[in-house]
């Protein structure tokens, strides 16, 4: 429920931009603006679930987060309300996204820890994919403010009860019933915060993690108008459509991976396969064979991602501060996937194609999948 705004922007924005007459740049702003605040008010959310507990921070967090999506359909006819209605979701947001499901899920799992992140994440592929077509039936039967109004509404009503009956106080992690692998615990575990930030390996991965929600990013918001700029406009929504399905088969298959391969190699594969899907791009001729294998590489790494971030994050710096630096992170990928797509639009602007972005991103991502392999094996200490 918390996703579902994702996928709406796209399917309303023509009847925005119609009534209002605000540009498409205009609105897109949005989405930098929910970014931005994953950045600057994500980290606060760890000392917040360390101080007042998680069930706290997500009851609280859920209830602002309805309250600034009903605000969004109050917006109109000056851009400044449009502006201010998602800087109230932007500041709820951090309480309700990745980070406070993900933290529940480290500190629960040592064991098939890949597979309860992946399954835990999997929702936001389901939203993408149920999105639009429910905002656009809402929008059409209803009006574009019935659509936030009855997100934001079902999602009082379906998430804040869920919470408080079933998100409760954690238990300590249960010895697992078959043969996969353990997390052991991670020296970081006894270190602070600071001696994370300190280490050569977060920002490795930090890095990584801005390169691939770029491309990431980029190919979401590029690979429809690539298509149709190769001629193929009537079968848009088909391909698209994959994107959904897709991810939620890459983070589930993702998750199983990671129980059972080192992590720094499956993140180094995962970190490459949006390059694979640029390169398909790059050489694109609008034939069923390259639309259905770009879109699934791109809906394989938007399902990837997120599990090897999070599993990555709680493998190399603990469980302890797990909270903070998964949120840094978190927020570093929100911006990359929010400014990179404007940035490759300008890129194509410039330069009336998109072969050069292309380019860069493949060159980049590759950097990124070799950088995942240096990180090493976690440190461990005896369990």
């Amino acid at each position: 429920m918390v996703n579902l705004y994702v996928g709406t922007l796209g399917a309303l924005m023509p009847s925005l931009s119609r009534g209002f007459g605000w540009s498409r740049a205009q609105l897109s702003a949005s989405v930098l603006i929910v970014c931005a605040g994953l950045l600057l008010f994500g980290p606060a959310v760890g000392p917040l679930i360390a101080r007042v507990g998680l069930r706290a921070v997500a009851l609280r967090g859920a209830a602002l987060y309805c309250i600034g999506l009903f605000a969004v359909g109050l917006t109109g006819p000056k851009i400044w309300t449009w502006y201010a209605a998602w800087t109230m979701v932007a500041l709820a947001n951090p309480a309700v996204n990745n980070t406070v499901w993900t933290t529940a899920v480290t500190r629960l799992y040592r064991h098939n820890r890949g597979m309860a992140l992946s399954t835990t994440l999997s929702g936001v592929g389901v939203a993408s994919f149920i999105a639009p077509p429910l905002a656009l039936w809402v929008a059409g039967s209803f009006g574009w403010r019935a659509a936030y109004f009855s997100i934001a509404i079902g999602s009082l009503f379906l998430i804040v009860p869920s919470l408080w009956a079933l998100f409760l106080p954690l238990a300590e992690p249960k010895e697992p019933s078959n043969g996969a692998r353990r997390v052991a615990p991670s020296p970081f575990d006894h270190r602070s915060l600071s001696a994370i930030l300190g280490s050569s390996q977060f920002w490795r991965l930090a890095a990584g993690v801005v390169i691939v929600s770029a491309g990431i990013g980029t190919l979401l918001v590029h690979f429809q108008p690539i298509m149709r700029d190769a001629g193929i406009s009537g079968r848009l929504a088909a391909f698209a459509s994959l994107l959904g399905p897709t991810s939620v088969v890459g983070r589930l298959g993702g998750g199983y991976i990671l129980d059972r391969l080192p992590p720094r190699f499956v993140a180094s594969g995962a970190f490459a396969l949006p390059a694979f899907a640029a390169a398909v791009l790059l050489h694109y001729d609008g034939s069923t064979a390259s639309s259905v294998i770009a879109a699934t590489a791109i809906g394989f790494s938007l399902g990837l991602e997120g599990d090897v971030v999070a599993y990555l994050t709680a493998a190399y710096f603990g469980v302890r501060n797990y909270s903070s630096s998964y949120a840094l992170l978190f927020g570093l990928f929100a911006i990359g996937a929010g400014a990179a797509p404007v940035l490759a639009g300008a890129i194509f602007d410039w330069t009336g194609s998109y072969v050069v972005m292309l380019k860069l991103l493949i060159a980049a991502l590759g950097i990124a999948s070799v950088m995942m392999a240096s990180l090493g094996p976690p440190k461990r200490e005896d369990a």
